[in-house]
């Protein structure tokens, strides 16, 4: 018999085309998949489901954290320019890994995730080797690809090409797969021309996409322009390195042109709000950005560079940040903050058709969010509804109680389920030891 799951009295966001939201309602679910949405009083038992009671609880979407780097280190270098973070930590850190510590920074990357209700994730560690065993393992939805790049001079610390090709080609037909394998690459200037190439024809070939960072600063526009004669984003348009299955990161500093050329082509953005706003850089102008048609989601980044990985947190920053941008505390509502964390990230990976709403046929990537605590009341329903705002501007990850992914309860009572958790704490902390012992 197949496996029956059925989600009662929880206030049911959907996040669907209409963004319906029904209280006191029933989600059920059947193996990996929604089966049904029930509105309060027309559910009934049938006996052979199991029942998951939720009453004072929100049922969304999973979110979608669609940009971060599972490296298992944390809060180093504060202070440091940019150029000199990824000389003292960022490269010496990759290089010190191998596939046992790249399952390391998976379990801490993903079961964080999980724990503050991100259901899926795109994960550019230094290497895919151990980053996807981890994800498999977990029980998190995840895209995994390695900080790619050409200079020989980085090689210990970004996964070649071929290696890229290799791990592609041997995960063989993806499509519905909850662990996938992408093309990655660092920063532009980091690679060249025929890596690129090689790059889009092999993506191409194995149909799957494309990601990795674009005009995060002005030295990288600098170094983009001496390398490729352009701005990176018009070359790749110039090279048909573009498309929907291409997802870029950052993008501070793009131009009309380049969002534009995005846009037509329909390539994604990844929205880091949080560092942006560590390392002091101008604000991204995602409002703008979203009026003229481009594809948003948003996201951690990694927490060696950002510290924390609390979706909650991100949406809360995307809505703050904007508005001090614009000087103007009407724009990115709440609701937007919350689409561009739900369908809009999934949308982004190009996995809207399967996860980013609660819909009858989707996947079963759900999580429940305890509202019964004093920093979350009192909840409002009829004219003065606040459940999207309590959700955006008062819960943090530590108010996720349930977290089911492709149908399979993964957190409960905010605890992961498949991995011990005060094992990877202690792994975590004998390797962070060990490695930067020899760190200057």
């Amino acid at each position: 018999m197949a496996k029956k799951t059925c989600i009662t009295g929880a206030t049911v966001v959907t996040m669907n085309e209409k963004r319906e939201i029904f209280g006191d309602a029933t989600i059920a679910l059947e193996e990996d998949r929604i089966t049904g949405i029930f509105p309060k009083g027309a559910w009934q038992p049938t006996g052979d489901e199991e029942v998951i009671l939720a009453k004072g609880m929100v049922a969304m979407p999973g979110l979608v954290n669609v940009h971060m780097h599972s490296r298992p280190f944390r809060a180093l270098g504060d202070g440091l320019t940019i150029p000199e973070w990824h000389v003292r930590y960022a490269h010496p850190l990759s290089r010190s890994m191998d596939e046992e510590t790249n399952y390391l920074g998976g379990l801490i990357g993903f079961g964080e995730n999980l724990k503050s209700g991100a259901t899926c994730v795109g994960d550019m560690p230094p290497f895919t080797a151990g980053a996807d065993r981890a994800a498999w393992d977990i029980g998190i939805r995840a895209i995994i690809l390695p900080h790619g790049g050409s200079d020989q001079t980085l090689a210990e610390s970004n996964e070649s090409l071929e290696t890229s090709i290799e791990n592609v080609a041997r995960a063989g037909n993806q499509k519905g797969k909850r662990v996938q394998l992408w093309f990655g690459f660092g920063h532009p200037h980091e690679s060249d021309k025929e890596y690129f190439r090689r790059m889009r024809e092999a993506a191409t070939r194995y149909q799957t996409g494309i990601s990795g960072h674009v005009s995060a600063s002005p030295r990288e526009l600098a170094l983009n322009n001496e390398m490729y004669g352009k701005p990176i984003v018009e070359y790749f348009a110039d090279t048909g390195f573009l498309g929907p299955d291409v997802m870029l990161a950052h993008g501070i500093h793009l131009n009309p042109t380049e969002i534009k050329l995005m846009i037509e082509s329909g390539t994604s953005l990844a929205h880091c709000p949080s560092g942006i706003m560590r390392l002091g850089h101008k604000l991204t102008p995602v409002v703008d950005m979203l009026e003229a048609g481009l594809t948003i989601g948003v996201s951690t980044d990694g927490m060696l560079s950002t510290y924390r990985l609390d979706m909650f947190e991100i949406m809360r920053l995307t809505c703050f940040s904007q508005r001090l941008s614009k000087n103007n505390g009407m724009v990115m509502p709440a609701e937007k903050a919350v689409e561009l964390a739900t369908i809009g990230g999934a949308r982004a990976l190009g996995l809207d058709k399967e996860i980013g709403s609660l819909e009858v046929g989707k996947k079963a990537d759900l999580i429940l969010i305890n509202l019964r605590q004093v920093h979350l009341v009192p909840t409002v329903e009829g004219r003065h509804f606040n459940i999207i705002s309590l959700l955006v501007f008062s819960c943090s990850a530590s108010d996720v109680d349930t977290v089911i992914v492709d149908g399979n309860v993964v957190v409960s009572h905010g605890r992961l389920q498949r991995v011990d958790e005060n094992e990877i704490i202690e792994w975590a902390n004998r390797n962070a030891a060990k490695v930067l012992a020899n760190v200057e």
